[in-house]
């Protein structure tokens, strides 16, 4: 599941970048949860695998994501799988969170090199990716 499509980085490679011209499209960490939670009680799904586009920033939403996955573990004692994609950027804090919260964590490594990162992400650094 996507927590959002929307963007602010503008990386030629993916679909969701910020001057793509398409629909965007956001959940809030609540209505993620109640999806989620009905289409476990249906036997629709047995997890939940949730990624998302960067909106605003990385530590905002690695937050909506964790405020995402609370609401199923706390609120609604949710034992199924879950596997969250850190956000590039996010806090060590946010990430230790998303480790303790999920029952995988997983992060892309999208470019091998510093010269394709500029190419591609001008905004992003091999630091800040």
């Amino acid at each position: 599941m996507l927590f959002t499509n929307v963007c602010i980085f503008d990386c030629e490679y993916c679909i969701n970048r910020a001057s793509n011209n398409i629909k965007r499209a956001s959940f809030t960490p609540r209505e993620l949860a109640d999806i989620t939670i009905n289409f476990y009680k249906r036997n629709y799904i047995e997890g939940l695998f949730l990624s998302s586009g960067i909106a605003k920033s990385p530590d905002h939403t690695m937050e909506l994501m964790l405020k995402t996955v609370k609401i199923l573990r706390e609120e609604y004692k949710f034992n199924g799988y879950i596997h969250l994609k850190l956000i590039p950027g996010a806090s060590k804090e946010l990430i230790e969170k998303a480790s303790k919260l999920a029952d995988r964590v997983s992060s892309n490594i999208e470019l091998p090199t510093e010269q394709s990162l500029k190419l591609l992400a001008p905004e992003k650094t091999k630091t800040t990716s």
